[in-house]
Parts: structure tokens; C-alpha cells; sequence
């Protein structure tokens, strides 16, 4: 009896082994029910005997995620080389303005200089100069056989999808702009540039403020006065350069300015006394495609056989 009561295990021996043979025994079932289950019991066994647990493993990124990355990347990089773009675009002709183009704020016509020399040594297509104070727009204007090279075609002859571009006169002009109607055209960029301000002038106030418009050539120069700005489908054949009599050159003013959507203030002169005058076009940048086109007459002229209307 003695012998069989030291046999006995302690009451914490009891437990702790009671304890163990209820793990034992779990993992005889667990063995029996399949390897799976064997080393789920592993795991449970060695955190319960202090051991760190295994950590589960990380899921692999599939497809979806990757490919979603590379278009995040890429987009990224084409915004970045589009501000770049912009940014290299806009200080370029702002170097140009700056060399060859220093009297701005001269306020007679006469004494307004460009240097004309350096502008063809650049680029021979050049015909002229185009400012309007207080906007963006002081750029060389260019013309050539056709209307679509300098789209993306800068000023010193680089040609990018991202470029300003470069203003350029309509093809059907005469390359000396002698012509009734000169057209020239520039881009609505988002950055305020080239002849986005044409675009504003849908606003009247903004129109009547920045009325006038330098266009200066190698054969003299003009100070103009916009008169009216109309908003058209981009396919509207609006453009006419000369016209066979008087009659039709004033009835065609006079329906753009029944047309107009904003108007000099507080009159336009009679449109049978402009015997020339300027079109400046630009997107207006909607879904629609439209046109913004301004019309301005010539107030003043150092050109010889061209009069103002104002001197």
C-alpha cells in the first residue's frame, strides 16, 4: 500500500500530465484524421509550450495590382514631361520676347522695333509680331504652304505633342499680308499662354479691356482694336482673306457682329470703313470642338497704302 501511495504522482504532477495526455491525446485523433490536421496540432502544441508561433504567410500581389501600378508610373511620368513641356515651351518664347522684342511698352506705334534679323535667322518663315498688353500673348508669327506643320512645330523648328506650337497665319494669306483679311491662328493652352486669352474675351469686360492688339511686320506695323468675338463649330468655313467688292467685305463684318458674343463698347464703327482687318482664332477647348474668333480693325498703320480708322 506504502509503496503504491509513493507511486502516486504529486496533485500539480497529476495535472500537468493530465493536461498533457488531453494534448496527447488530441493529437492521436488528429493524426488519425489526416496530416493536414497533424500540423495544425504542431502549431497549436508549440505555442502552447512557449515556442513562437509560425507566422502566416504574406499573400502574393497578383496581376491586377502590378498592372494598376505600371499605369499609376506611367501616368505620373507623361504629367511630368506635359508640365515640362510647358514649362520649357513657355520660357523659350519668353528668352525670344526678351531678345528680339524690347520696346513693348513703347506706346508709338512707329518706334515699336523687332529685331527682324534675328527672328529669319531663326526661322524664314517669319511674317510678323503679335502682343496684346496686359495677356500673355507676344509671340513671332509664321507662315508656310499649309496649316498644319506648325501646330506642333515650335518657333526654332522642334516638333513635339507636348510643343506650343507656334501662331502662324493662314495659308491662303499672302506670305506679305497684304490681303483684306490676315487669319492667324494659336493655341488654347491650359496655362493661360499662346491665345488662350482670345478664349477669354467671351467675357465682354475682359474684351473691352484688352481691346487692343499690336501686330507689327517687317514692313510696318498696326495697332488694332478687337471689335467682336464669336464662338463657331470648327468646321465652319468662317475664313475669307479677300473679298470682290466692298459690298461683300462689309456684309461679311457685319454678320460676325450679329454674331458676336461679345461686342466693343460702347460701338463698333460702320463696318464699310475698315478696309482691313485681323482674325485671331483658338479651341475653346470644350468637348464640342469650337472655335473663339476675334475680329479686330486697324486703328492705326505705319504700312504704307493702309489707313486707321483712328489715324
Amino acid at each position: 500500500m506504502k509503496d503504491d501511495l509513493e507511486n502516486i504522482p504529486s496533485t500539480e504532477e497529476n495535472i500537468e500530465g493530465a493536461h498533457f495526455g488531453k494534448h496527447v491525446s488530441q493529437y492521436d485523433n488528429y493524426g488519425r484524421a489526416g496530416s493536414k490536421h497533424a500540423k495544425s496540432f504542431d502549431k497549436m502544441y508549440q505555442a502552447y509550450d512557449g515556442s513562437v508561433a509560425a507566422k502566416p504567410k504574406k499573400k502574393r500581389k497578383g496581376p491586377v495590382f502590378w498592372i494598376s501600378l505600371f499605369i499609376m508610373i506611367a501616368a505620373l511620368i507623361a504629367i511630368a514631361v506635359l508640365v515640362g513641356g510647358y514649362v520649357e515651351g513657355c520660357m523659350k518664347y519668353k528668352n525670344i520676347a526678351d531678345d528680339v522684342f524690347k520696346d513693348r511698352n513703347e506706346l508709338n506705334l512707329a518706334d515699336m522695333k523687332v529685331d527682324w534679323d534675328k527672328l529669319l535667322a531663326t526661322n524664314p518663315d517669319t511674317v510678323g509680331w503679335v502682343y496684346c498688353p496686359d495677356t500673355a500673348i507676344n509671340y513671332p508669327v509664321v507662315h508656310t504652304d499649309n496649316n498644319d506643320k506648325y501646330l506642333k512645330t515650335s518657333f526654332e523648328g522642334y516638333q513635339s505633342y507636348v510643343s506650343y506650337g507656334t501662331i502662324f497665319v493662314d495659308y491662303h494669306n499672302k506670305h506679305d499680308l497684304s490681303d483684306q483679311n490676315i487669319v492667324s491662328y494659336g493655341h488654347h493652352m491650359n496655362d493661360g499662354s499662346m491665345y488662350s486669352a482670345i478664349a477669354d474675351m467671351k467675357e465682354e469686360d475682359f474684351l473691352n479691356s484688352h481691346k487692343t492688339i499690336y501686330f507689327l511686320t517687317p514692313n510696318g506695323n498696326y495697332r488694332l482694336c478687337a471689335f467682336t468675338l464669336c464662338h463657331v463649330d470648327a468646321s465652319e468655313p468662317i475664313v475669307q482673306t479677300n473679298f470682290s467688292t466692298p459690298q461683300k467685305m462689309t456684309d461679311y463684318i457685319q454678320d460676325k457682329i450679329n454674331r458676336g458674343v461679345s461686342h466693343l463698347q460702347p460701338s463698333i464703327p460702320d463696318p464699310a470703313l475698315m478696309s482691313k482687318i485681323f482674325t485671331f482664332s483658338t479651341c475653346d477647348n470644350y468637348l464640342t470642338d469650337g472655335r473663339y474668333i476675334l475680329f479686330a480693325y486697324v486703328a492705326e498703320s505705319t504700312v504704307a497704302g493702309v489707313n486707321g480708322l483712328e489715324k
